[in-house]
């Protein structure tokens, strides 16, 4: 899982890509961490690029959405059509869990 970031407007802009399951989810927290995820600015997160999701990375997903205050809010978008396909298949329902942009 890769990690970049920008940051522009007072908002830190990330987008994810490759695998977030269990195998990476450390390793992206901390990247995400090292990217400033816990600042005092909003976040939104691009997840266009996810190639696998599995629990643990929907875990961390909603981690992310839920320690955060509605000052410095991360927002989620750009969902790729692997995290739609099992949104659907598992009845996930990302986008109120996440409340993800489209």
């Amino acid at each position: 899982m890769n990690v970049t970031q920008k940051k522009a407007h007072g908002t830190l802009s990330l987008s994810l890509e490759g695998d977030l399951t269990i195998a990476t989810v450390k390793k992206t927290y901390d990247d995400l961490v090292a990217a400033g995820i816990h600042g005092d600015s909003s976040a939104e997160i691009s997840l266009a690029k996810v190639d696998d999701i599995d629990t643990a990375g929907l875990q961390l997903l909603c981690y992310l959405a839920s320690s955060r205050s509605a000052k410095n809010a991360v927002a989620f978008h750009d969902c790729s059509a692997v995290i739609t396909a099992k949104n659907n298949a598992f009845k996930f329902n990302t986008d109120t869990l996440l409340g993800i942009s489209k």
